[in-house]
């Protein structure tokens, strides 16, 4: 665990900070948002006819539920860990090129594919520690405020989680394959809010086949709430998805490995 423990050491403080953030926002915007349920009925006549609702996967009477305003936030703080995750993962792999170092060069033998171990188990040490800071926050508040948390509340909550892990090994991809990126927060930002437009345009425009591109498709307020859990097509393209995106990593990364002849 020698790479795991350099690797989490030194993105801890990035990881605490991601951790704190979430966990304390949407204590604090819980709140501010059902406070504003009461004029909820204006607003829903005001987007009646809209595409407002249609773009976020949600419908105006699940809009004015108490769980239905806890999912509209989530959607939007999807976004931030997604952007955490994705930067988290392509980072680990980026520093190495664009610091000009050799971080492992003449530190103890390992081989590759447990660096490529380590280095994602801190990845998914990250994003675990995020996702369980914002549930456990979304939790305590709802209960706080007297809201009960039904069963359609975890799985609202665990999207989050999801989200950031298929963003976290996508950066992961990225970052294997392109070690030179410079600027991996923007990548990741951009990436992140491409994915997000492409869901949004498909629901509008009503492609079913473009939300296959966008994991924010994957995990639709609507059907989560109608069906009480994710669409099964969408959770098992995202399986494949995440498979493929490591194992075309694994593979590419092993690649790399210096063959030493006697």
């Amino acid at each position: 665990m020698t790479v795991f423990r350099y690797e989490w050491k030194k993105n801890f403080r990035y990881i605490i900070c991601w951790t704190l953030a979430v966990g304390v926002l949407i204590l604090c915007m819980i709140p501010a948002y059902y406070g504003a349920l009461d004029s909820v009925g204006s607003l829903s006549k005001i987007y009646e006819n809209s595409e407002f609702y249609d773009s976020l996967g949600m419908t105006a009477d699940l809009f004015q539920e108490p769980l239905g305003m806890y999912a509209f936030l989530n959607v939007f703080f999807s976004m931030a860990i997604g952007i955490f995750g994705m930067y988290l993962g392509m980072s680990l792999y980026t520093k190495e090129c664009t610091g000009g170092t050799a971080e492992y060069l003449m530190t103890k033998p390992i081989g590759r594919m447990q660096i490529f171990r380590e280095k994602n188990l801190c990845m998914l040490g990250g994003i675990m520690l995020a996702g369980a800071a914002y549930v456990l926050s979304s939790y305590t508040t709802l209960s706080l405020m007297g809201i009960e948390c039904s069963e359609r509340f975890l799985p609202v909550a665990l999207s989050f989680v999801l989200i950031a892990l298929f963003f976290g090994v996508l950066g992961v991809w990225v970052g294997v394959y392109k070690p030179a990126i410079q600027s991996p927060l923007v990548v990741a930002g951009l990436t992140v809010f491409t994915a997000y437009c492409l869901t949004s345009f498909s629901r509008i425009a009503g492609v079913p086949l473009i939300d296959f591109l966008s994991p924010f498709s994957f995990f639709e307020v609507g059907y989560i709430f109608s069906e009480g859990f994710y669409p099964p097509a969408y959770l098992v393209w995202y399986v494949l998805f995440v498979a493929v995106l490591y194992l075309s990593a694994a593979i590419r990364f092993k690649s790399k490995d210096v063959t030493f002849t006697v």
